[in-house]
């Protein structure tokens, strides 16, 4: 029953957080108040780098698949770089949009993104469509 609540406790405050963030970062863009979604994003990485750089040092057991590559130390690049970069460019993009759209409109457009990214595999040959996962897109 612990474990319930505590899982319950912990989904809620990650909801709380993000919609907290999302909200902020949307009041932060009007063009009176912070409209420079380029120090934003670089604002928002150096704070993940910082926190969770932090953390895999002091509670590493918190972090169990980084123990597969810290055996082999050149996957960082090719793995954690493209990643990072990506990421970077979602942050800007989305922190970008909040200048002329609602929160509601981009926080839908942000889970489209599923069923683009598996079109897009499917285009390019990494997937292969069929019943089951057309159905699991359509329903996301």
């Amino acid at each position: 029953r612990i474990e319930i609540f505590e899982t319950i406790a912990l989904g809620s405050s990650l909801i709380l957080v993000s919609m907290s963030m999302i909200r902020f970062n949307k009041f932060l863009m009007h063009p009176d108040v912070f409209p420079h979604s380029s120090a934003l994003t670089m604002i928002h990485m150096t704070t993940s780098l910082v926190v969770l750089g932090s953390l895999s040092i002091v509670k590493p057991q918190w972090f169990p698949g980084m123990a597969n590559f810290t055996q082999k130390k050149e996957l960082y690049l090719h793995c954690f770089v493209p990643l990072g970069i990506m990421f970077a460019v979602t942050l800007y993009t989305i922190n970008q949009a909040y200048l002329y759209c609602s929160v509601t409109f981009l926080q839908f457009m942000k889970e489209a993104n599923v069923g683009i990214g598996f079109i897009i595999s499917w285009i390019v040959g990494l997937q292969k469509i069929d019943r089951v996962k057309t159905f699991i897109v359509l329903w996301i």
